[in-house]
């Protein structure tokens, strides 16, 4: 499922972004861009709402920011990867530098959950994280997910 949601497209490599506002800017723009998205100021708007509940920071140079929007069909993904790192309010303290920002439609919180999930299980493996942040270009990222996922235990 988490492949399913993700492309080229979706994937985001050499983010310009320094903080965690930013980063979410630069993102939903990626999915505007892909039409994935209509409404920019209303994902943007649902991103800052769950924020500001609790970071989606959650250490080791991860960042799973997520949302609710009305109007959506399904799930909407996209990765980004930042060489520098981004001040993202981590429970560790610590810089992002890979970001996976989740935007689901209002009442279906399962499918965000089980998305959610897999995402925390693939990168349980810690040689992932360190390759994605070497990564060049999209489909190099695609690329590392989908083997990730294949050598999953």
């Amino acid at each position: 499922m988490f492949t399913d949601i993700l492309s080229e497209e979706l994937v985001k490599v050499g983010m310009e972004s320094r903080d965690k506002e930013e980063a979410f800017e630069e993102l939903v723009s990626v999915l505007l861009q892909a039409e994935k998205i209509e409404d920019f100021d209303a994902a943007l708007e649902a991103l800052l709402e769950r924020e500001s509940q609790q970071s989606t920071g959650i250490g080791d140079g991860l960042g799973v920011p997520h949302g609710r929007i009305q109007g959506l069909q399904g799930i909407v993904g996209v990765m980004g990867i930042s060489e520098y790192g981004i001040e993202f309010d981590a429970i560790d303290g610590k810089p992002v530098h890979v970001v996976f920002l989740l935007l689901a439609p209002t009442g279906r919180p399962g499918e965000t959950l089980q998305v959610l999930a897999e995402f925390a299980r693939i990168f349980s493996q810690r040689m992932l994280y360190q390759s994605l942040c070497k990564a060049k270009t999209s489909q190099e990222v695609m690329n590392l997910l989908k083997a990730a996922i294949i050598e999953e235990p």
